[in-house]
């Protein structure tokens, strides 16, 4: 996994030889060759092939998780530049007299634009806001109303009033969307924002406000780095002596936000420094635990390619033997298990909070688990959704 260095920066360069060197070496203990984009196809044949051995299984998809941390590690250098990010967290978003309209997924960073400047034309002002989703824009963050597993709650309130699905978009927010009568379209080509924002207007004289007023919490802000060099800054100076990583989606085994917002405190109150990502991050927020008059704030890292950039972030800044672990509180996708097996091939300590499917096979776990200590890693993993206990054990233990 390679990343570009600055002439003459001899730790980011010490940093960046570990990295390939960790890469190498647990490509040459699964299988020898080096890690390529024919992984894909490679794991593609074997899975064509219902007598293959379950190390050779094992083996291809370690090799696979390796690429997909190569891939990411490209773009993760963060969206801003050397500036941070503003962050506005909460459901008072929705006290904002203007109409609403939802993004949800990943749109490109051409049609938010252009849809921004639909919805100021839109008669009586509108705002754009997020639905669980990181979305960079100009300089900041999208407003977010909430996290992606309360997205159903939050379109059932009356509140969005067009909903705009970029890639990635969970299949049943569309489906609420057509039982609601709510406007939606994907977000695919600029040019259809002027048919959205007409179809917004109808919609909205048609629209009756519902009595959702929500008491608390308030809207909580914070800031997230705007680039890896950021990032890493900001590790070099935290006086904490032990960092940890505590994010993820939203998931259906735990209760919603229960995991992030019970263990992170637990963690900052015995001296780590705890960063999140995801939909962790935003229930850290809106509980207040990423303020910055904080004494030691939760450091917000962003969305999906967050765990990658601050694992390039953690070995700029040298900082990478701190690490306690890097605990994913859910799954949302394959990708998510790719990174995480990808974080243990190379050596770190990784936990994952809800049951995986290959829980049932003690062959499977015994040989993963062999792998992986013999590459230096570790991934915990659990036969019921882990409870708070058992994570905050598994990063002080």
């Amino acid at each position: 996994i390679r990343t570009r260095v600055a002439a003459g920066s001899r730790p980011a360069a010490r940093a960046t030889s570990r990295r390939r060197i960790a890469a190498s070496r647990a490509a040459k203990r699964l299988g020898g060759e080096a890690i390529s984009s024919g992984e894909v196809r490679a794991a593609a044949s074997m899975l064509m092939r219902p007598n293959e051995s379950v190390e050779g299984l094992i083996d291809r998809s370690l090799r696979l998780a390796l690429l997909t941390l190569g891939w990411l590690a490209r773009g993760a250098v963060g969206p801003a530049g050397k500036k941070s990010l503003p962050l506005a967290v909460g459901y008072g978003l929705l006290a904002h007299p203007a109409f609403n309209i939802g993004i949800c997924g990943s749109p490109s960073p051409e049609f938010l634009k252009a849809a921004l400047a639909e919805a100021g034309r839109v008669d009586g002002g509108a705002q754009l806001v997020s639905l669980g989703e990181f979305i960079p824009l100009e300089g900041r963050y999208l407003p977010c109303v909430c996290t992606s597993g309360e997205a159903e709650l939050i379109l059932t309130s009356g509140k969005i009033q067009l909903l705009i699905a970029g890639p990635g978009t969970d299949p049943s927010v569309l489906e609420l969307c057509r039982t609601l009568n709510i406007p939606s379209a994907a977000a695919t080509d600029a040019k259809s924002i002027r048919i959205l924002a007409a179809r917004a207007k109808e919609s909205q004289g048609a629209w009756t406000p519902a009595p959702f007023n929500p008491q608390l919490p308030p809207v909580e802000e914070t800031e997230a780095p705007g680039s890896m060099a950021l990032l890493a800054e900001s590790f070099k100076k935290t006086p904490a002596k032990k960092l940890a990583l505590l994010g993820g989606p939203d998931h259906p085994y735990h209760s919603l936000g229960w995991i992030p917002t019970e263990v992170a405190p637990a963690l900052l109150g015995k001296g780590l420094a705890v960063s999140s990502w995801g939909d962790s991050a935003l229930w850290m927020v809106k509980k207040g635990l990423a303020a910055q008059e904080m004494k030691s704030p939760v450091q917000v890292l962003g969305g999906q390619r967050a765990p990658v950039l601050a694992l390039k972030a953690l070995a700029a800044s040298g900082r990478l033997k701190d690490l306690q672990g890097a605990c994913f509180t859910g799954l949302k996708s394959c990708q998510d298990l790719a990174v995480a097996l990808g974080i243990s091939v190379l050596g770190l300590k990784v936990n994952v909070a809800v049951p995986l499917p290959l829980w049932g096979s003690e062959k499977v776990r015994d040989f993963l688990r062999e792998k992986l200590a013999a590459l230096g890693g570790s991934l915990t993993h659990y036969d019921h959704p882990a409870r708070a206990d058992e994570i905050l054990d598994w990063f002080t233990q």
